[in-house]
């Protein structure tokens, strides 16, 4: 009757071990090849059929097919990132009818907007066929009505990369704003795009290629340090605080002697009484 009791406990001190991730198609490392600075990422997201309940669309070998970000009225080109690079800019496209079925689901959250984007830079000779991907997916808030979508189109992008490898880590991206914009099949929608990229350094120890295999948003504001931005507040509150003290006594004192108001003295203390 015991046995069984130790069957279940014999997993619990088998050790875990973690593996590097993502792995190529081949299931195998795949190349650290850095990206320069400001290099132009291509952006990738999944083909959804529309008339099957949001689902992937695959090859002939079972293989989810990837398509470009729609394109950008704004560039003649699908959205692009540049490594390392903060930015700010729209991208304007159009409602086809496929388009608008596709972002039902994106905002009822039945299908995911899923994309992604080469881990190793793909412009090096040393690349494999076989590349592994960080995902990248998009976030729409927003209501569906009968007539039309509600979407909130200003969006933040945040990407965290390895400064010793230059390669990107990992990658999100969330509606940002506290108002939606009304859509039908035939509008254009012009997205709204912020991109902030965090470099940091990993902690702990794994296999290679990255020694290191967490990384975590710096602590820090802007470059600033917790600290040193909470003493700079403290600071500005007291010179603020000791400013309109001054300025507002100094009114009021001018005020009193303007009027004639005067302090009042109490005559039965200023002389001395005799019993």
């Amino acid at each position: 009757m015991r046995i069984p009791s130790l069957i279940l406990i014999i997993p619990l001190l088998v050790p875990v071990t973690a593996e590097w991730y993502p792995r190529t198609g081949d299931d195998e490392v795949p190349p650290m090849i850095p990206y320069d600075n400001n290099q132009e990422i291509p952006l990738e997201c999944t083909q959804r059929d529309v008339e099957n309940n949001g689902e992937h669309k695959f090859d002939e070998n079972m293989n989810v097919l990837y398509a470009p970000f729609p394109l950008c009225a704004e560039t003649g080109k699908p959205i692009a990132f540049h490594y390392g690079t903060d930015a700010e800019f729209n991208c304007t496209f159009s409602f086809t009818d496929e388009l608008f079925h596709q972002f039902q689901y994106y905002v009822h959250e039945d299908a995911p907007f899923s994309c992604r984007l080469p881990l190793s830079n793909p412009d090096s000779g040393e690349a494999k066929s076989e590349k592994a991907y960080i995902p990248l997916r998009f976030n729409f808030r927003g209501n569906i009505q009968e007539s039309h979508l509600d979407i909130d189109d200003s969006i933040n992008v945040l990407f965290t990369s390895a400064i010793e490898q230059n390669t990107p880590i990992s990658a999100i991206s969330w509606s940002s704003s506290t108002e939606a914009n009304r859509y039908v099949i035939g509008d254009s929608m012009t997205l709204k795009v912020a991109v902030k990229w965090f470099k940091t350094s990993g902690t702990g120890t794994s296999e290679t290629p990255i020694n290191g295999g967490f990384y975590k948003l710096p602590n820090s504001l802007n470059g600033v340090s917790t600290p040193v931005y909470i003493l700079s507040l403290i600071v500005c509150i007291l010179l603020t605080a000791g400013g309109v003290y001054g300025i507002v006594y100094s009114r009021f004192s001018k005020k009193a002697y303007t009027m004639g108001y005067r302090p009042t003295i109490d005559h039965e203390t200023a002389v001395g009484k005799k019993d």
